[in-house]
């Protein structure tokens, strides 16, 4: 049996030692010799010990980590915080009432599930090539059959969205103003001229309406300026919808007003110089709109004579 010297010791000047009797042999029997051992430290000498550890492993994890990694790393967290976020804060705007968060979670989400694909396809290759751990690579495997499985739903949704694009009479492009010959065949040809021939930033002036409508399709299509667009659009960018039932009604006044004076007013108020009067003007305003007058103070300068469409260029006064 082991048998204890003393309970501490001093080895060297200055070294705090334990001494302790061990059987050197199976049994006892082959003899015993003086074990020398640094003295056991205490609890609080060994957290001390080992934080010096912990701060050089966080270290070398980050001087040994590929850069590609760091930055798919810092894209993820980015995507997390764009989660997070919106359960934290939101914007304030008119949703407030019954959908507070809706918006910004829309905006912000949006983003983050871009960066989590671009992660996700990182990532995914990256356990494909792992050689060191084969787990990673099945997990690689599984995260490329469910991302080809995702590619299922991709007719389902061209489909809903575009009809069949192998039907080349439906066939769309990427010119955003090819539908116009299509819905406004009447306003077509002004909404083009415009476009083409008029230079700079002249305000046009054209009915407005609510959002996802028809209406403002000639400030959209030219990017000339107009004195309203969409009306909830306006409304949220703005928070206040005050001024913009102000000009709803001043666009409606130099529309159909028989006030000459007031009208001039009014389109100098607004800088306008041009003034279209198409479909969407002659729907909205039907019999009070005052075609008379507005020729009175503009000239014309396009007009399609099959569908009366066209477009006036305010007089200087």
């Amino acid at each position: 049996m082991a048998e204890k010297l003393s309970s501490s010791g001093h080895g060297e000047a200055g070294t705090d030692c334990t001494c302790r009797w061990k059987d050197a042999g199976r049994g006892g029997r082959a003899g015993r010799c003086l074990i020398l051992g640094e003295k056991k430290p205490e609890p609080g000498e060994k957290e001390t010990a080992e934080k010096p550890k912990k701060v050089s492993a966080f270290c070398n994890f980050w001087r040994e980590i590929a850069v590609s990694d760091m930055v798919i790393g810092i894209l993820g967290l980015c995507a997390i915080g764009l989660i997070i976020i919106p359960e934290l804060v939101y914007v304030r705007d008119i949703y407030e009432e019954s959908y507070a968060r809706s918006n910004t979670m829309f905006k912000l989400t949006y983003q983050a599930f871009i960066l989590f694909g671009i992660c996700m396809s990182y990532i995914i290759t990256r356990f494909l090539l792992w050689k060191k751990e084969r787990i990673l690579q099945v997990f690689g495997g599984i995260g490329l059959v469910l991302l080809l499985w995702t590619f299922g739903y991709f007719g389902t949704s061209v489909y809903s969205w575009f009809g069949n694009v192998f039907d080349l009479s439906e066939y769309r492009g990427l010119d955003a103003t090819a539908y116009l010959e299509n819905v406004f065949s009447e306003d077509a040809g002004a909404i083009r001229w415009l476009d083409e021939t008029i230079e700079g930033q002249s305000v046009v002036l054209e009915a407005n309406g609510d959002s996802y409508s028809d209406y403002e399709r000639v400030s959209a299509m030219t990017g000339l300026p107009t004195v309203l667009g969409w009306y909830v659009h306006e409304w949220l960018w703005r928070g206040d919808p005050a001024d913009l039932n102000v000009r709803a009604e001043d666009v409606k006044q130099m529309y159909t007003s028989t006030d000459t004076n007031e009208v001039l007013r009014l389109l100098e108020q607004y800088h306008v110089t041009y003034i279209f009067v198409g479909s969407k003007e002659k729907e909205k305003y039907g019999d009070a709109l005052n075609e008379s007058l507005l020729q009175s103070i503009g000239d014309i300068v396009y007009q399609d004579t099959a569908s009366g469409t066209h477009i006036l260029q305010v007089q200087d006064t």
